[in-house]
């Protein structure tokens, strides 16, 4: 599968082996079972989301403040509340979908309050390659609910795990987190001494 044809797949094959060269990391272990499970379609789709960010973004990948798809997003909900409140599932769905809120995540369904759900095209396009990202770990799928009195719809995404982002900055020979910002440091103040 690593052909040029996959020129991602390749690339993240390429990235691994250098920094196994170089380190000794057991994740690296982690990252190659997880990578020799995946597609080609799985890893564009990884790496598109994962370079929405920058590697310094895993840092503080779990105190995420800002949630794009929130109701307590006042710019979000600003736009879904006339929706949400005239009950229009179908153009609330249109409407999430045209938005392109990306910020490592994409919609996979928009649930009204009776649990009918209608699946978004990107789901449609790539429901398999989702799933089996998922099996690995490499995205979470999660939800929240928008409610307007009476009415209520609810929105199911996934988005990428903290796993699959340092994945995808580890194979491009990027170290992510914590040890990156002290190596950095490190280096800083050895060059100062």
């Amino acid at each position: 599968m690593e052909t040029e044809e996959n020129p991602t797949l390749t690339d993240m094959w390429a990235g691994l082996f250098t920094r196994a060269a170089k380190s000794s990391d057991a994740v690296v272990v982690s990252y190659v079972e997880t990578l020799k499970r995946m597609g080609a379609e799985e890893a564009e789709l990884l790496d598109f989301f994962a370079t929405d960010r920058s590697p310094h973004f895993s840092q503080a990948f779990y105190s995420k403040s800002f949630e794009p798809w929130s109701p307590s997003n006042p710019l979000f909900w600003k736009k879904a509340k006339p929706l949400v409140e005239n009950y229009d599932v179908w153009g609330f769905k249109d409407w999430i979908e045209a938005a392109a809120f990306q910020s490592m995540r994409q919609v996979m369904f928009v649930r009204d309050k009776t649990g009918n759900t209608f699946p978004s095209q990107y789901y449609v396009d790539h429901e398999h390659a989702i799933s089996n990202m998922e099996s690995l770990g490499v995205v979470n799928i999660t939800e929240t609910s928008f409610d307007a009195g009476e009415n209520s719809i609810d929105v199911i995404w996934f988005e990428i795990s903290k796993f699959g982002f340092d994945l995808v900055w580890a194979a491009k020979g990027t170290l992510t987190g914590i040890k990156a910002g002290q190596k950095n440091t490190t280096s800083t103040e050895e060059k100062n001494a």
